[in-house]
């Protein structure tokens, strides 16, 4: 008998003198989904325990089987059980002709194949070190990634590379599977974890859903380039269509996505994205531009950067602006009211740095008006410069004395040199101020001192160039923190904390100061303790006051989980302000509006709050927000809102910012520029949102807007869910109206409808539009129960989130 090679010898001798054979022990298969599927099944094959790690490049051939013939060229015919291993790998079969010179094999029937990547069984087949294993109508098994298939001809390389010819492929471990990929030919990159595939057909529960001549994918949570699914939707605006992505995976901290869409009654929108991190911060940049828009007749375009980045000495940059090509571009493509009701585009670049007593910035913003009703001096100022110093430090033991300054250098410009005063403001403010207090109990007494100055020009005839204003501001604040255990096991805490300021600003004739950025905000609890009851320094309103509040709060004294929480509040005046912007009614009465705040929450999964602003003079409510909510779970929500406010209440100034990111009418009241449920033009609106699971797979949600008072719905949207452990769909329509704010106070647009659909393959890629992010939005409170799609994504969670 001719020896065999050296190597091998002693492995294999052994091997036929204890040919009793190896029985191996298989795993089961993975549990199918609890929902059943039809169609089209690829089997699942049987797969051993999962090693880890790569398969051996080489190493000693271990073989085991009933019964071994040797010829004289070196082969030998392997019979029975027989087993081989090298390193990781396994083949199992009935009967192998084994080449002991060139390592290689071939199968004669059934062939079983194992290594740390892969599981292939197979009719017939050989397998070779240099040359790689061939298998011939197989079934095959990702062990690393829930993935199998099967394949007419397979081909695996040393490498790892698996090249399939007449394959289906799925990801859904139930079976039969709810998804099928058929492709005619197929290669699985299973160390670089790629797979790409051609003339690939999707098939949902036998049913062709999409079909691609060519498609790349990942085999796991990687980025890589290639094109994504193509995405879909309707809208009345727009029309059908549809999206064909292309993602550039450019460096680990780097991509590009080129994001062209063809809109029914529009045409082709050349979209974009790049994205870019380092150490030192981020930046995207997002566009679309149509270059002719057949509805329009004209091309369109919208354009927005996103940049933070921290240089050294703990100074930081940021960059934010957009840019969109007309003042319909809103109305004509954003898919709701938020976006339609844009009035003004912010674009700012801030340079900054905070220590420990100081904070310095340095801004230059601008604004692009959407809203071209608005008079050209109802339109906020550029700010070129806004320069802000400002210090903080504290002197004694626990800071006892506090001192420092707060400042700002102001251009203030419009584009239009007649829409009224231009210039620049200096705004000056140093403070002294006492520490004082102990266990339950603080005072703080306080004074100021405040110089303003302005350089201006484009006046009116006989208003001043260089008006200025100065003043002292004193005050006195007080409080109590007292609390106590409650329940029969003390197990609750009450607090109780009432709150006390004295104010007292002289009165200085400020009707010849311009009006660049200055407002009244909303009345709340918190604004009854500010030493200015204006946002902004073109006016410091007189007083001479006291401002009460009182605060209960009740919490879980093990936890410190807070059940309740009450505030109520109002300032009384001594005398009577009379500093007032211009349209704004001088006040009368010798009390505030009582404001009050209320917060429930921990309460068996309800929590409600209310904000209430009530009129003492007349005896009316001036504003309510008030909602409650049932949440048992993320995805099982129902919200319930009420908001009123009466008309003119905020009586802010034609060109100011006052109400919390509002824009200013000439009415006097104010108009939002983020959502029509914003404003004080007068309001009375109720919201309903709720998602709910009906049974294991289905989930239901809908949400609606009504104007009590225009007696009209300005937002309804209602759709469904169903979801399984191998795919999902999602359908959803909306309805709402196009708000866009009037001279008159009133409310203008057209209504808007759209459809979005969803349908997600576990472990492949989604299919449509209508992100899980919209419906956290859309629906206070919810939060998915989590995405089945496992595969193509562009948001990384390296990179920022960069959806609007």
């Amino acid at each position: 008998m001719p020896s065999l090679m050296p190597r091998w010898n002693l492995a294999l001798w052994t091997a036929l003198l204890s040919f009793g054979g190896i029985v191996a022990h298989w795993a089961p298969a993975a549990a199918a989904c609890a929902s059943p599927g039809s169609g089209p099944t690829p089997p699942a094959v049987p797969a051993p325990p999962r090693p880890t790690g790569k398969p051996a490049a080489g190493g000693i051939v271990h073989i085991a089987s009933d019964r071994a013939t040797l010829s004289h060229n070196g082969q030998v015919l392997l019979q029975g059980h027989v087993v081989l291993r090298q390193g990781q790998r396994q083949i199992r079969a009935k009967e192998i002709l084994y080449n002991s010179r060139s390592g290689s094999i071939r199968t004669r029937g059934g062939i079983d194949y194992s290594d740390p990547m892969v599981h292939i069984t197979g009719k017939g087949g050989s397998y070779s070190p240099l040359a790689g294993a061939r298998f011939a109508n197989a079934h095959f098994s990702l062990l690393q990634r829930s993935a199998r298939g099967t394949a007419r001809l397979m081909r695996l390389t040393p490498q790892g590379v698996l090249r399939l010819h007449g394959v289906t492929f799925t990801t859904c471990r139930q079976s039969p599977p709810a998804w099928v990929l058929r492709a005619g030919k197929i290669t699985l990159d299973t160390r670089s974890r790629v797979g790409t595939g051609e003339n690939a057909r999707i098939d949902l529960h036998g049913v062709p859903i999409l079909y691609l001549p060519w498609v790349s994918f990942p085999l796991g949570n990687v980025r890589k380039s290639g094109f994504l699914f193509p995405t879909f939707g309707n809208t009345s605006r727009g029309g059908f269509q549809v999206s064909t992505p292309y993602y550039w995976n450019i460096a680990p901290n780097a991509d590009f996505t080129l994001e062209p869409t063809e809109y029914q009654k529009r045409g082709i929108d050349a979209g974009g994205e790049f994205r870019f991190l380092s150490r030192r911060g981020y930046s995207a940049l997002d566009w679309d531009y149509l270059p002719n828009d057949a509805a329009y007749h004209g091309s369109r375009s919208r354009v927005r950067l996103r940049s933070v980045t921290r240089l050294p000495a703990g100074v930081r940059l940021t960059l934010n602006g957009e840019n969109v090509s007309d003042s319909q571009y809103f109305e004509d493509f954003s898919s709701g009211p938020e976006g339609a009701s844009t009035a003004f585009l912010d674009r700012r670049a801030t340079l900054s740095y905070r220590s420990v007593h100081w904070n310095i910035r340095g801004m230059a913003q601008q604004f692009q008006t959407i809203d071209n009703t608005l008079p050209l001096n109802d339109r906020p100022y550029s700010r070129v410069p806004d320069l802000n110093v400002d210090a903080d430090y504290g002197w004694g033991p626990g800071d006892l004395v506090r001192y420092g300054f707060k400042s700002s250098l102001v251009d203030f410009r419009r584009s239009d040199h007649s829409s009224g005063a231009e210039g620049w403001r200096l705004d000056f403010k140093p403070v002294v101020s006492l520490n004082l207090g102990g266990p339950g109990y603080y005072i703080r007494p306080s004074i100021a001192w405040r110089a303003t100055q302005y350089e201006l020009s484009h006046t009116a005839a006989g208003e001043p160039q260089a008006p200025a204003r100065t003043l002292p501001i004193a005050s006195v604040d007080t409080g109590l923190k007292l609390e106590r255990t409650a329940g029969a096991h003390g197990q609750g805490l009450i607090m109780l904390e009432p709150r006390l300021m004295y104010l007292y600003v002289p009165y200085r004739n400020q009707s010849r100061l311009p009006i660049f950025d200055t407002g009244l905000p909303d009345l709340e609890p918190v604004e009854l303790f500010r030493t200015n009851r204006y946002v902004g320094a073109d006016r410091v309103g007189d007083a001479n006051q006291v401002s009460a509040a009182l605060t209960t709060r009740l919490l879980n004294a093990r936890d410190g989980r807070q059940y309740m929480a009450a505030t109520i509040g109002e300032a009384f005046y001594f005398t009577t302000p009379r500093v007032t912007l211009p349209g704004e009614l001088m006040a009368t009465d010798r009390r505030s509006d009582i404001v009050a705040q209320l917060a429930l929450g921990g309460l068996r999964h309800f929590s409600a709050h209310a904000d209430v602003q009530w009129s003492p003079q007349t005896s009316r409510t001036q504003r309510a927000d008030i909602g409650i909510q049932y949440r048992p779970a993320g995805d099982r929500v129902i919200d319930l809102s009420y908001r009123y406010e009466r008309a003119g209440i905020e009586q802010a100034a034609p060109g100011t910012f006052s109400c919390a990111t509002t824009s200013t009418l000439a009415s006097g009241c104010c108009a939002s520029t983020v959502s029509p449920l914003a404003s004080n033009c007068g309001v009375r609106q109720a919201a309903l949102s709720a998602a709910w699971p009906i049974g294991r797979s289905w989930l239901v949600f809908a949400r609606g807007v009504y104007s009590l008072q225009d007696h009209e719905a300005l937002e309804r949207f209602v759709g469904f869910e169903y979801r399984s452990c191998c795919w999902s769909v999602r359908l959803g329509a909306r309805r709402y109206v196009a708000f866009r704010p009037t001279l008159a106070g009133q409310t203008t647009g057209a209504q808007d409808t759209g459809v979005y659909l969803q349908v997600e393959l576990t472990g492949l890629a989604s299919v449509g539009s209508a992100p899980d992010k919209f419906l956290s939005e859309t629906i206070p409170g919810f939060t998915p129960a989590g995405s089945a799609a496992a595969g193509y994504t562009r948001q990384d969670p390296n990179f920022p989130a960069t959806t609007p």
